[in-house]
């Protein structure tokens, strides 16, 4: 029994003359309504020539639009027939001069179009991949075959005969013999990368009965697919339930499914002895997948990485969702850059004529030289995330970085503050010294993290660690007794050997550890290239050792314009010069915020009904210069699959703050959010808070956070120390004490205080202005600017200014300055 799509339809057989508008006219008489535009949000779909016919799919907003227009597929002209099991081959873009075969393969319990189609009802083989170069030349297409559990019809069917199918409706597709020599991507989810690969080594030992395709045109992008098989098809609760007393049960699938099972390995060996291999990428998922409410790993990162390749992480997805993308930031422009590598590999292949493929070696079957481990690469890359697709500036600070990285006797921190791209630029270094290193990228936002991240690593490598102390045919048994502690202890020792000595170990984001001796205990003994980032500039003297310290700081405007133009173009977003300028300067040198901007963008166009990516742009800079305080926090707390969203960051480093000294650090926090801004002018806080006011005691009721106001700077220097150490306020002069605050920091800080904090800080401050220009003279120009200040983040918050004022004073003051700006 084939799995239903939920809300498409394909249509088959239809007249190669069939055009647009004929489909129109079909959709419409299926929905019995007068006439449908599929050039609407409402409804996407494909018309391509498969064969001799043309087959459409189409794609309805909900699942009663689709059943009702299954119900009346008498509509659909003969002798074309509709369905939505998607099985065997289905065709979404074929241009006339296609010059790459893409087929997508998908997994267990899976639909061969609800596979790869995202919540939003983006599937992105039909509606991304063919408008991004060089794919908008290729022909892509699905393949569905029965892969449900239960299945009485179906209890004999193996893999092989999937395989099979796979093969040999590609080669009546291709047809003729010119066409058999153009190039073909598999692109595989989960169980489906075991076909394709079992398809794979049957072409190499049946070459007689599946001509008209060779290895050397073939290419596979495996998306969590479990090379070593599932540990939840091991001891998953909902596949033993499955199992019990149901009819139909395909056990053979389970069996296939499980880790290190006979068949696996087999096809392994065959695939690794093939002179002649199917260049490949590896990805897998980064969350846990809920099953009966408990989250389970369904493929490990080991299990999905194959041979000589590790997989790539694909941050924020579980097994269902990492072959779904809503957008085309993130997960897929991983995926589709791992899909240009494919396609650029067989072309070099097939233009130098060189098909054979080096010597590959599995953990710990043939023997492997852990120093060089995976020998094809010759260097290991433990990196999980990937960085931004265009990097933009940091030229002089990654030189640095490159200097300090070739003097081991220190380690180099690379400091500043959250979402200032830090790990973008750790991201960079790996990626530059790739090939040439080996190199361990371990996250350490918390102690957890950073023990899984050393213990998944220990388990990448594998028991060939072992290798030079016992022999082969025990090696895989020694290391399992180890366990998870004993495998952490052995891999550092590994690491501290001197074959090691030219590891580089990224630590990312080390003030997330609070323990000192916990990064003791990992980072190897001996002369290493380390290098960390922080958030807190002072760690380069408190944690460790005495490192070189590299400070990231704001990017220049010209590098931020250059990065917004970058992403907009990306997703088809034309700003004019203008629209620019103006994301310039509310992002002001963020390039997380810079990023979250564009995607922002790109969901208000899509979330509001005919608001195009221009109109979305304006809309976006109008809610920094409006009342529209909700849109601000919506935006704030934006966040796509790749990293946190702004607040979030921002939250990390209030929880990172001194417990001892957290009340005391929060209410300036709270108080700096409306003493700082940036209208009418830049205003920061010294000339406020530097003015002693010992009268302010005298209105404690008015002034409840009057301790703050009351002794000017004085014993405040520890509390602004932190906030610099949580990375809350820079520096943005070496030679000067003076603290600078982004202004995204300063919006956040007052979007945490809620309504009735904003409006307690408010009153506050604009009292303590009225007051300190009568009891100090020659400060009354600057207090005017501190309130006139407030008026303006009132404005921003919708507040009325008349419910600011709290003495006689303060109420005149305001009066004056509403009348000024209504002239």
């Amino acid at each position: 029994m084939a799995t239903k799509s939920a809300k498409s339809i394909r249509i088959r057989g239809l007249s190669p003359e069939t055009t647009k508008r004929n489909l129109e006219d079909i959709a419409a008489s299926l929905l019995k309504c007068e006439a449908i535009s599929l050039n609407s949000r409402q409804i996407d779909f494909s018309l391509e020539l498969q064969g001799s016919t043309k087959t459409a799919s189409i794609t309805f907003q909900k699942p009663d639009e689709k059943k009702k227009a299954k119900k009346r597929k008498e509509k659909v002209p003969k002798p074309a027939e509709i369905d939505d099991k998607f099985l065997n081959l289905t065709v979404l873009h074929c241009p006339s001069d296609h010059d790459l075969d893409v087929c997508a393969v998908h997994g267990l319990n899976g639909n061969a179009f609800d596979t790869w189609m995202a919540e939003n009802g983006r599937m992105w083989l039909r509606d991304f991949l063919p408008k991004d170069s060089p794919f908008d030349r290729s022909r892509i297409m699905t393949f569905g075959y029965t892969s449900t559990l239960v299945d009485k019809r179906k209890l004999t069917d193996r893999f092989e005969d999937y395989a099979d199918q796979l093969i040999s409706q590609i080669i009546r597709l291709r047809g003729s013999s010119s066409e058999g020599k153009r190039p073909l991507i598999f692109i595989c989810h989960s169980m489906g990368g075991l076909v394709a690969r079992l398809a794979m080594t049957r072409m190499h030992t049946l070459p007689n009965k599946f001509k008209g395709l060779s290895l050397e045109e073939c290419g596979i992008l495996f998306l969590s697919t479990p090379h070593l098989g599932s540990l939840q098809a091991d001891r998953s609760p909902f596949l033993i339930a499955l199992g019990e007393g149901l009819v139909g049960l395909r056990t053979g699938v389970i069996k296939e499914l499980q880790s290190f099972n006979a068949s696996s390995v087999d096809n392994t060996d065959i695939f690794q002895a093939m002179k002649v291999k199917p260049v490949f990428q590896c990805f897998c998922e980064s969350e846990p997948t809920q099953v009966l409410g408990k989250g389970r790993l369904v493929v490990t990162q080991v299990s999905a990485g194959f041979l000589n390749q590790s997989a790539e992480k694909i941050l924020e997805t579980d097994h269902h969702t990492v072959c779904k993308f809503k957008h085309t930031l993130d997960g897929y422009q991983a995926v589709l850059d791992g899909l240009k590598k494919i396609k650029s590999d067989l072309a070099m292949r097939l233009a130098t004529g060189q098909a054979g493929s080096p010597n590959f070696s599995i953990p710990g079957r043939p023997n492997v030289t852990a120093h060089s481990f995976p020998p094809y690469e010759k260097h290991f890359l433990g990196v999980e995330k990937y960085g931004r697709r265009h990097f933009v500036g940091q030229t002089k600070l990654l030189e640095n970085i490159d200097a300090h990285l070739n003097n081991q006797n220190q380690p180099t921190a690379v400091v500043g503050i959250g979402g200032i791209g830090k790990t973008e630029i750790l991201l960079k270094i790996a990626s530059q010294r790739r090939g040439q290193q080996n190199i361990f990228f371990l996250p350490a936002s918390d102690i957890d993290s950073f023990q899984k991240s050393f213990n998944e690593m220990a388990q990448v490598i594998g028991h060939d660690i072992l290798k030079d102390r016992h022999s082969y045919p025990e090696l895989h048994q020694l290391w399992a007794n180890l366990g998870e502690s004993g495998q952490a202890r052995e891999f550092k020792k590994w690491l501290s050997s001197p074959q090691n000595n030219d590891n580089i170990i990224i630590i990312d984001d080390l003030d997330g550890l609070r323990d000192d001796k916990i990064i003791l205990e990992c980072l190897p003994e001996g002369d290493k290239s380390i290098i960390y980032s922080a958030r807190d500039p002072t760690i380069a003297t408190s944690r460790l050792l005495q490192c070189e310290r590299v400070t990231v700081s704001p990017m220049a405007s010209t590098d931020i314009r250059e990065l917004l133009e970058t992403e907009s173009r990306n997703i088809g977003l034309a700003l004019s010069p203008q629209e620019l300028e103006g994301v310039v300067d509310i992002v002001d040198g963020h390039p997380l915020a810079a990023s979250r901007a564009i995607s922002f963008m790109e969901q208000m166009a899509f979330e509001s009904s005919g608001l195009g990516p221009a109109i979305s742009a304006r809309a976006f800079i109008e809610i920094f210069e409006s009342s529209d305080w909700k849109s601000r926090n919506e935006f704030l707390k934006h966040k796509i699959h790749f990293g946190p969203s702004i607040h979030e960051i921002f939250e990390v480093s209030i929880q990172r703050l001194d417990e001892a000294k957290k009340d005391p650090i929060l209410q300036l926090i709270n108080a700096l959010g409306f003493i700082c801004g940036s209208k009418p002018k830049v205003l920061d806080y010294y000339d406020f808070l530097s003015i002693e006011r010992p009268w302010v005691k005298d209105f404690q009721a008015t002034v409840p956070n009057y301790e703050l106001f009351n002794t000017g700077l004085k014993g405040k220097s520890g509390l602004f120390q932190e906030l610099v150490k949580v990375s809350l306020a820079f520096k943005p002069f070496p030679d000067r004490a003076l603290l600078r605050f982004h202004p995204l920091w300063l919006e956040c800080i007052r979007q945490r205080c809620g309504a009735e904090g904003r409006l307690l800080w408010l009153k506050q401050i604009i009292f303590i202005c009225c007051e300190t220009k009568k009891h100090t003279a020659e400060k009354s120009d600057i207090m005017d600017l501190y309130a006139e200040n407030c008026l303006n983040i009132a404005r921003d918050f919708d507040i009325k200014a008349d419910v600011l004022a709290t003495s006689e004073e303060s109420r005149r003051w305001i009066a004056k300055k509403s009348k000024q700006k209504a002239r």
